[in-house]
């Protein structure tokens, strides 16, 4: 049986620095088995716990009390002082409710105390003012160190981990650079730029990229690495740290804004491949104009080809929409996308003439621009000190940050374009040309999945509403149509008085807007791949 001279051990470390250091768990125990030998204490157990190990919670000290409540008679607990036994104010009442009511007497030697049912009130109050103290101190460490991580953050340093695609470098203990990973990032890049085309789903994307050798924490990458990659704005030179937006990162962007901006609305969209029983062309291209709903394919014969509304208590599900219906509608559009290379020529010589025109239209359209960025900023830092405060709440908090930022998304990408100088705007021109050269002929080459994801880029809309099928160009694509003198029947969004060789600062505008870019960069994409 267990005498009155029993006595447990108690040592911790919460760093590996205090674990190297002169808080080292063996110089803990040799501290406190000599004061044992001095008080002639028999010592049962000794109980060691490191939390550097990044193990949830305190098992050891768990383990600990669960013994101490058991006892019968008197057991010393033996700690070196206070805060290596506290952490915080729960521990306190715990351990202040084991010395009280039971027979435990908790032993803090380099504070030359104990704690016991014989102590006195006023024994009491000044281990809680130390309770407080070692509980005081954590936190306010903690909260000094996010002070530091959120002056790096405002200095455009993102403070934590690199994302894949960057790296950390450490130049000291105290000061580390993120870094482009030159091996990860063009994987990184390849991810925007697949998933911009429309053919890919995440999980598509991620086996596409996994089988070329794309590899994450030493496995193949996954569904939801891409899904995460895609969705940061790390990569085109901003980030989030804290739930706050910093914008301007002092790390090189691997991707332009336009991009991100591109593939944001792409996923806003949803528009990701799915998997369906037969091929057909039309699938998931042709809406109800009544209901919203795609049009499904309906194969009669063998050989002829219906598409219908199948949404239950529709009024468009007894009307039918024969494919060689529709195949007349687009060919009638795609047939218009060329340029001739006469009026090509004739709008690269007036975008030179028109240098004067563009620098006038800069100077009004950019300071109004960056207006709507600033302010757009300042609501975001306003919601953001208003959720700190409590003021507002995080479903309302989480829900206008998404939409603000989005907007703000937007005007970047609308700014970086319009700041672009004069040779890039040429060369933006060239690249449509090309694209309006070849795209017509392009199409009709095509299988039916690259024809699918080309109607999409092309059409923000295509609609049946049991007699007639609509086209709606989508707002990217309007460049690509230059016959004004063309009147396209059905065709909705399509400017028919735009001469962008007599107005060059529209074409330069519009050639300049995110949709535009975002438009060519995925044709150009879809065309290559």
């Amino acid at each position: 049986m267990q005498g009155s001279n029993d006595a447990v051990i108690y040592v911790r470390v919460s760093s590996k620095e205090q674990e190297e250091g002169h808080f080292s768990i063996p110089a803990q125990i040799d501290f406190l088995e000599k004061y044992a030998k001095d008080k002639q204490f028999n010592v049962l157990k000794i109980y060691r716990e490191s939390e550097s190990a990044k193990q949830k919670g305190r098992p050891v000290f768990d383990e600990m009390i669960k013994f101490l409540k058991k006892q019968k008679k008197t057991c010393r607990l033996l700690v070196e002082k206070n805060d290596r036994l506290l952490r915080n104010e729960d521990d306190a009442a715990l351990t202040i409710n084991i010395a009280t009511k039971t027979e435990t007497e908790i032993h803090l030697v380099k504070d030359n105390m104990v704690l016991s049912k014989r102590s006195t009130p006023h024994e009491i109050m000044i281990y809680t003012i130390m309770c407080a103290t070692s509980s005081w101190y954590p936190r306010n460490l903690s909260l000094e160190v996010q002070k530091g991580m959120n002056k790096k953050a405002d200095m455009g340093y993102f403070p934590g981990r690199a994302p894949v695609g960057y790296e950390n470098k450490r130049e000291s203990k105290k000061v580390s650079h993120i870094i482009v990973d030159e091996l990860k990032a063009p994987y990184v890049k390849r991810a925007f730029e697949l998933y911009a085309s429309g053919r890919y789903s995440y999980q598509s994307l991620a086996d596409q990229l996994a089988s070329e050798g794309f590899i994450i924490k030493k496995r193949p990458v996954q569904k939801n690495n891409i899904e995460k990659i895609l969705k940061n704005p790390f990569y085109m030179g901003d980030f989030e740290y804290n739930g706050k937006r910093y914008f301007s990162g002092k790390h090189d962007p691997i991707i332009e804004p336009e991009l991100f901006y591109m593939v944001q609305k792409q996923i806003e969209r949803g528009a990701t491949p799915k998997k369906t029983k037969h091929d057909f062309l039309y699938s998931t291209v042709v809406k109800c104009e009544h209901c919203g709903s795609y049009l499904v394919g309906d194969l009669k014969k063998g050989k002829y080809l219906y598409f219908r509304c199948m949404h239950r208590g529709c009024d468009n599900t007894k009307n039918y929409l024969k494919e060689e219906h529709i195949d007349k509608k687009i060919s009638e559009v795609i047939n218009q996308i060329y340029i001739s290379d006469e009026c090509k020529n004739e709008i690269l010589h007036n975008l030179k003439v028109g240098q004067e025109l563009d620098h006038e239209y800069k100077s009004v359209a950019l300071p109004k621009i960056n207006e709507k960025i600033s302010v757009l900023k300042n609501r975001l830092n306003k919601l953001y000190l208003d959720r700190l405060d409590g003021i507002i709440a995080d479903e309302f908090y989480f829900e206008k940050k998404d939409e603000w930022t989005a907007e703000l998304n937007e005007l970047i990408a609308n700014y970086n374009q319009l700041s672009k100088e004069n040779d890039e705007i040429m060369q933006k021109a060239e690249n449509l040309f090309e694209l309006r050269q070849r795209a017509a002929l392009w199409y009709y080459r095509q299988p039916t999945d690259k024809k699918r994801v080309f109607l999409k880029l092309l059409c923000s809309n295509l609609t049946w509403n049991g007699k007639t099928l609509s086209v709606t160009i989508s707002k990217g694509a309007k460049l690509l149509f230059s016959n004004p003198s063309s009147n396209m029947v059905g065709v909705r969004g399509h400017t028919s008085n735009f001469y962008p060789s007599k107005n060059i600062s529209e074409f330069i505008s519009e050639i300049n807007r995110p949709e535009t870019v975002a438009f060519i960069h995925s044709l150009k994409t879809l065309l290559a791949a």
